[in-house]
């Protein structure tokens, strides 16, 4: 697990974090961090997924809802994230908490999503 919360951390997560592989948490919420989601940050063991209250924008990588069928855990609250609600987040099975409120999301709810 990595938990980066609650400092003043800038800048972007690395493009390529193959050390993160093995990974259940990737947590770096309550930072100054920005720029995109690179897509290595996720693999079949996260599980927990806590990105809230930066400056993150753009839309989710595909990645998150294939690369990632366990995730239980997701926290993007508090960014700029932007399109439609992604209809994956119905792929995601174990699904126990979803915070995406605070973003740029527009559309309507994807059904999948219950």
């Amino acid at each position: 697990s990595l938990y980066l919360n609650n400092n003043n951390l800038v800048g972007t997560i690395p493009t390529s974090p193959e050390n993160l592989s093995k990974l259940t948490t990737f947590s770096v919420g309550n930072n100054g961090m920005d720029g995109t989601i690179p897509s290595g940050i996720f693999h079949p063991t996260l599980r927990n997924l806590d990105l809230d209250d930066n400056n993150f924008h753009g839309t989710l990588p595909s990645e998150m809802f294939t690369s990632s069928l366990g995730l239980a855990n997701i926290d993007i609250g508090g960014n700029a994230f932007e399109g439609t609600v992604p209809k994956g987040f119905g792929n995601l099975t174990n699904m126990k908490l979803l915070y995406i409120q605070n973003n740029k999301f527009v559309g309507t709810l994807p059904p999948e999503l219950f």
